[in-house]
């Protein structure tokens, strides 16, 4: 089939951190992200992610920015089993009046090493407006609710 599977997330934050500690803005935020994610030809597969957020302005009760959001990522499996590569580019729009635009590429590897379990590094390059000229990213991800097809089964 041709369509992409879609999801959904929407999210509030918050305020529960010092703003006075410049931690935070002191104001609410929310939005949602559009998911979508597509098997393509040659054992690729793409997730494009659209969102759109309402930012609080520190300093200004009814103050807000709306930040936009996009990223584009296409990933691939390698020969040696848990093991995929992945290219990723991303924009976000500012978020706060004296902020610019964020437009970067990265690129990495995931390595799941449990169907609930994945550890993932990446370079990130900067491409244009307040974005890092460079970093280097590592994290993990943890499902914690249930998996399709039996898929916990070691």
């Amino acid at each position: 089939h041709w369509w992409p599977s879609l999801g959904l997330t929407p999210f509030v934050k918050i305020p529960t951190a010092s703003s006075t500690k410049g931690l935070g803005t002191g104001l609410a935020d929310f939005g949602a992200i559009l998911l979508m994610s597509k098997d393509l030809p040659w054992d690729l597969h793409a997730d494009l992610n659209i969102g759109l957020a309402g930012i609080g302005v520190a300093g200004d009760p009814g103050g807000m920015i709306f930040r936009n959001t996009a990223s584009l990522s296409i990933s691939r499996p390698l020969p040696l089993k848990g093991l995929a590569t992945f290219w990723e580019i991303f924009y976000s729009s500012r978020e706060a009046p004296e902020t610019r635009h964020i437009l970067g590429t990265d690129f990495g590897f995931v390595y799941t090493i449990h169907p609930r379990v994945a550890l993932d590094t990446s370079l990130e390059v900067g491409l244009g407006g307040d974005a890092n000229d460079y970093a280097i990213r590592g994290g993990i991800t943890v499902l914690l609710g249930p998996l399709r097809d039996s898929l916990d089964k070691p």
